[in-house]
């Protein structure tokens, strides 16, 4: 059981974070940014000696065709999505809203869920135009940060 960093491409424009030891594994796309606070737990973990995997693409299951490789992209942004939601100490409320139709989301948790998850709709559209697999594959989002990218 380990953690594993793999560059996303052979530019180094980001990570691919895999922790096999929780269950399920923890999944992540990191963009190389300073800002990050998961690229900046990779540079920790960089100086304790370890070195990421070289960028290949048989690293990389999921990604053979097309329409598996868009598949695989949103279902690991959905995980990551559904992580993040977690991480921010969101699940009680989320859960509880679920199960009691008279509790309301406290504002900014209401808020940050409907960015979120708006966030994920416009890069799903976007992925699902895209046509390169080698831009599907380095695509990151960051639901901290309100962002995406697709590499041009």
């Amino acid at each position: 059981m380990a953690i594993t960093y793999t560059w996303v491409d052979a530019a180094q424009t980001g990570l691919y974070y895999v922790d096999d030891s929780t269950t399920p594994n923890t999944e992540l796309q990191i963009p190389v940014d300073s800002e990050n606070r998961h690229y900046q737990d990779y540079l920790s973990w960089v100086a304790d000696g370890n070195n990421a995997v070289d960028f290949s693409v048989t690293s990389y299951p999921g990604y053979e065709d097309l329409a598996t490789a868009k598949a695989t992209c949103l279902a690991r942004k959905a995980t990551e999505l559904t992580q993040f939601v977690k991480e921010g100490n969101y699940t009680f409320n989320f859960f509880r809203s679920l199960a009691d139709s008279s509790f309301t989301l406290p504002a900014g948790t209401g808020t940050k869920f409907a960015d979120a998850y708006a966030l994920y709709d416009t890069f799903e559209t976007a992925i699902n135009s895209e046509t390169d697999i080698d831009k599907i594959y380095a695509s990151t989002i960051d639901y901290e940060a309100d962002t995406y990218n697709i590499p041009s």
